[in-house]
């Protein structure tokens, strides 16, 4: 998990990704209906209260190749969105640092 602090607040930043066989490629729910072969999505938790504050999904369709990393960054684009830009430039700023702290 991708910890931030803005205005004295703690985010928790945690990812998931879904990879599908052929048999079990979904339809995207967008309107253009393609067909999804992988799916990233991340939740952005407000850590005092564990309340969900924005929630972002990626899909892969069957034309693409899968990245985990592109996947991420559209994700947490889309889940950042409607937040204050405190609260967007300390969450990317800590998930541009997460590899260095290994």
């Amino acid at each position: 998990m991708i910890r931030a602090e803005a205005d004295g607040i703690e985010y928790g930043v945690k990812f998931g990704h879904l990879q599908l066989g052929p048999e079990q490629q979904i339809y995207s729910p967008i309107p253009s209906g393609k067909q999804v072969r992988a799916r990233t999505f991340v939740a952005v938790v407000r850590q005092d209260t564990m309340c969900d504050v924005g929630h972002g999904i990626a899909n892969c369709s069957v034309g693409d190749a899968f990245c985990k990393e592109t996947g991420r960054k559209l994700a947490l684009t889309r889940a950042l969105r409607d937040l204050p830009k405190p609260v967007r430039k300390a969450i990317w700023e800590a998930y541009f640092q997460r590899d260095k702290a290994s």
